[in-house]
């Protein structure tokens, strides 16, 4: 089982396109076929804490150093649907029956516009994922979660914003590496405040290897 939280964090489509190409019979069948990530802009206080708890001091240590870099880490979490300031949208879909080598060099990348469709504040992205096994058979953790065997993603802003209905949530999400190092983009274009952004990255892993 290579699936990971939000789908390819564990390397599936390294796997897959080594396996594909070793072991593949002509006319066999790949399990899963595809995976696919999707996202929905959230306002999560909660899991907004892995963020703000390096703020101010903790137990007379400034520890505010280390908030860049926890603002650049992906979290595994429990969502819900009230968390979502807009309606869920794919972001990715990769055919890992046709995914290639050269997918490797950026393997995951894709972007979506949410509306907001109410007032809050966005702390961040959250994440799952869509897998279809085989013809009309999915498998997915998104919320409410059937599936315990996967949490959800998180994915934190610099600084929570507030949105309010109407307003364009414009989401970049990217990965490379076989999925070990992740890119996000958040852009907010709201009719008062104009357009705010900001630019996220995992620090960089070694690549995996299949």
């Amino acid at each position: 089982e290579t699936i990971g939280n939000i789908g390819f964090y564990e390397g599936v489509i390294g796997w897959v396109i080594d396996a594909r190409k070793r072991m593949l019979v002509e006319g066999g069948q790949l399990l899963p076929r595809s995976v696919a990530l999707w996202a929905a802009p959230v306002e999560s206080k909660d899991d907004y804490l892995q963020v703000d708890g390096f703020a101010g001091p903790l137990y007379s240590l400034d520890f505010g150093g280390a908030r860049e870099l926890a603002a650049n880490n992906i979290y595994w979490t429990e969502l819900d649907a009230s968390l979502y300031l807009s309606e869920p949208a794919q972001v990715a879909l990769v055919d890992l029956a046709c995914t290639d080598v050269e997918a490797l060099n950026q393997d995951v990348d894709g972007i979506v516009i949410f509306k907001v469709t109410r007032h809050g504040t966005l702390h961040g992205i959250g994440c799952w994922f869509v897998s279809e096994i085989a013809s009309g058979i999915n498998l997915s953790n998104c919320p409410p979660n059937p599936t315990p065997s996967w949490m959800q993603g998180f994915l934190p802003l610099a600084e929570p914003l507030s949105v309010d209905v109407g307003d364009r949530i414009t989401v970049r999400i990217q990965a490379a590496a076989n999925a070990a190092d992740w890119r996000w983009h958040v852009e907010v274009t709201s009719a008062v405040a104009g357009v705010t952004g900001f630019s996220h990255a995992t620090p960089q892993r070694s690549t995996r290897h299949c």
